[in-house]
């Protein structure tokens, strides 16, 4: 079984990853970023001479998120560059490329299912689904302004840690009716993640094991993060939720006026195969509250912030700068 997660980040993907990578069936190493290429997906010929390729003419993520090239040589995963190009030219399909890439780490783990998190790997769910056999898509998801602030604290402009949300959010739930997609709230899973993980064992079609949920130092793969409230390789725990509600009124005001204004354009829509055009209409599908804005001092500057985000990718060679998904409303 061929396992893709992802989402916005900060909605702790990297928490249910370790959690699953205890699973003895399943290896889940770190985030390699080619599962949120739209090339492999496309053209296998043309993205395996890629793979190493690093700088400007690295592959690009195809959501929002800017990232050339791919993670693929770390030491969990068991592979030396050479080796690693001279496997990948010999592949005639993306799927027989990763099975091979997983295989070394699987088999040393005896595991017989490989998941990969990237949370960028959402805006690839549709692709994934499409091209792979077997295929199970894990799309977390977490309060919208609790996420937005947790991204600010890592470092994230507000508009692009908004619009992060926005597309990955979006387009994960653009396949969730798929019967292979699973949706998982990070509000449950750390409120109530026995009930939580046993749900997502019964749709991976594995047994659940309570030793999941309890750290395991040789299965640690994450460290913590600058701007995490704590470390996702702790025991699970709840305290990041409300974390909007710990900001300022100040900085929560300019969450909610930011959020109110930026929407998901036409071609952003068609672009990326999704419906929802707005944070209001996220909260609306996931059932989490959606504030009014009542500033609009902020229009100026976000109308700015998207003309240097948009000019950025165009000049970076990427296609959300030619097919730019954002649009900012009064």
């Amino acid at each position: 079984m061929h396992i893709l997660m992802g989402g916005s980040g900060s909605t702790g993907s990297s928490l249910l990853k370790n959690i699953l990578n205890r699973h003895p069936d399943i290896f889940a190493g770190g985030e390699t970023t080619l599962f949120a290429k739209l090339l492999p997906y496309q053209n296998w010929e043309k993205a395996k001479r890629k793979l190493e390729t690093k700088g400007m003419k690295g592959m690009k993520n195809h959501g929002f998120h800017l990232y050339n090239g791919t993670r693929l040589i770390q030491n969990e995963y068991l592979w030396k560059e050479g080796a690693l190009k001279s496997m990948a030219i010999t592949t005639k399909t993306f799927p027989e490329f990763a099975n091979q890439y997983f295989a070394k780490a699987m088999a040393k783990k005896n595991a017989i299912h490989w998941l990969e998190k990237t949370p960028a790997n959402a805006a690839c769910f549709k692709y994934f689904l499409e091209n792979f056999d077997d295929a199970k898509v894990i799309h977390i998801t977490r309060n919208p302004y609790d996420t937005i602030a947790s991204l600010i604290n890592r470092g994230y402009p507000l508009y692009y840690a908004i619009c992060i949300y926005l597309l990955n959010t979006s387009s994960g739930i653009a396949v969730s009716k798929n019967i292979n997609v699973h949706t998982v709230k990070y509000e449950n899973l750390t409120n109530n993640p026995k009930e939580t993980v046993s749900n997502i064992c019964d749709f991976l079609n594995v047994t659940y094991h309570d030793k999941m949920l309890i750290p395991q130092g040789d299965n640690i793969l994450v460290p913590k993060l600058k701007g995490w409230q704590y470390d996702e390789t702790e025991a699970i725990g709840n305290k990041s939720i409300g974390r909007f509600k710990k900001l300022s009124q100040d900085k929560q005001s300019e969450i909610i006026a930011a959020v109110d204004h930026i929407n998901v354009n036409t071609k952003g829509l068609k672009y990326y195969n999704i419906d929802c055009k707005s944070i209001k209409d996220i909260c609306k599908v996931l059932d989490y509250k959606y504030y009014n804005n009542e500033n609009h001092t902020i229009y100026k500057i976000l109308k700015s912030d998207r003309r240097i985000d948009k000019w950025k990718r165009i000049i970076r060679g990427y296609q959300s700068g030619i097919h730019y998904p954002i649009e900012i409303r009064k």
